[in-house]
């Protein structure tokens, strides 16, 4: 039997809803408010968990490049960064990050005809590639061919913020997550009862893989406080270092203020049937930025001190796990 983010048990199917996840042992809630279901121990939209098998069968190529995160923990800043880095060249940023036409979104949830992963073997090389699945949900083919990822990590506050800011705006996730205040959004976020939850074992499953040569782990907070550092370490893992002036060129224009002007959050992407059930009565996203404020330690204006205490217990009783060894923010 399935359990919502709520905790219900839940038992009525749509019939193509239970034929497609019945393979996987789970079934999608009678929910049409709260679209969040539990696909092998991760908290997934149900056109995510639908999309799954087809990233299980993706066929990477040994100089693929990944970039991977929780949500909101600079995934679309660290794209950018590779992407100038590898081709000079910069897409229009949407609502779910960087255009799918330079960017395969491996796990994005949303029903085009074909998907972005379906397109992927026309591409050329080396092809870019985004994803906030956990290392055990990533293609086998990817880690076989040993692929080159970037894994960026973030203060969680800060994440929280950005996340509950992102899920109370755009209609293709607003179904994700509690948002109707923010101690509450924050309150599932520490029962890991958000999209893409349990957040640190997202961060565990690939800090446990920090020592192989393909696996480079980057904290938000250096790519704020020291940006040349930081994209020249990126460029070196990839294989290509800059002169002063591509790394000068690819610093300015991966700033917040000119990364918002390839920001168009008004394109739409086709939504799912729960979301376009939604939307009469929801935002429309037209007046949401997705790049929203590019700061550190933002937390501070949202949190109050208790919720802010509660928030450190959670962090500090979370890192003393031995799969993050190590690992500090």
């Amino acid at each position: 039997m399935a359990t919502t983010a709520h905790g219900m048990d839940k038992t009525k199917l749509k019939d193509e809803e239970r034929d497609v996840l019945r393979p996987n042992g789970k079934t999608l809630p009678d929910d049409p408010q709260y679209d969040l279901h539990l696909y092998r121990g991760l908290w997934l939209l149900s056109g995510s968990v639908k999309m799954m098998p087809k990233v299980a069968k993706m066929r990477a190529r040994p100089d693929d490049i990944v970039v991977a995160s929780f949500p909101k923990s600079g995934t679309t800043w660290m794209q950018a960064i590779v992407q100038l880095i590898m081709y000079r060249t910069l897409g229009t940023i949407t609502r779910v990050g960087l255009s799918e036409n330079d960017w395969c979104f491996l796990d994005l949830a949303h029903n085009a005809d074909p998907m972005p992963i379906d397109l992927l073997d026309e591409q050329m090389s080396p092809r870019l590639i985004k994803t906030h699945l956990p290392w055990d949900l990533l293609p086998k083919s990817i880690v076989e061919k040993k692929c080159k990822m970037i894994y960026v990590y973030r203060n969680p506050k800060d994440v929280m913020v950005s996340l509950y800011h992102f899920c109370k705006n755009v209609p293709e996730v607003i179904h994700s997550c509690p948002h109707e205040t923010f101690e509450e959004f924050v309150q599932a976020f520490l029962k890991d009862r958000v999209i893409y939850a349990p957040y640190f074992e997202n961060i565990a499953s690939f800090w446990q893989h920090r020592g192989d040569a393909n696996v480079l782990f980057v904290a938000y907070e250096d790519m704020s406080s020291k940006p040349q550092e930081t994209i020249s370490r990126v460029a070196n893992f990839l294989g290509e270092p800059l002169d002063k002036e591509t790394l000068d060129m690819i610093v300015r224009k991966t700033s917040f203020g000119e990364m918002k002007k390839s920001e168009n959050v008004k394109r739409i992407i086709r939504r799912s049937s729960i979301a376009q059930s939604l939307a009469p009565r929801k935002p429309d996203g037209t007046n949401f930025h997705f790049l929203r404020c590019g700061k550190t330690e933002e937390w501070r204006k949202e949190f109050s001190p208790e919720l802010a205490a509660t928030a450190d217990k959670w962090v500090t009783e979370n890192l003393a796990a031995a799969q993050l060894a190590g690992f500090s923010f």
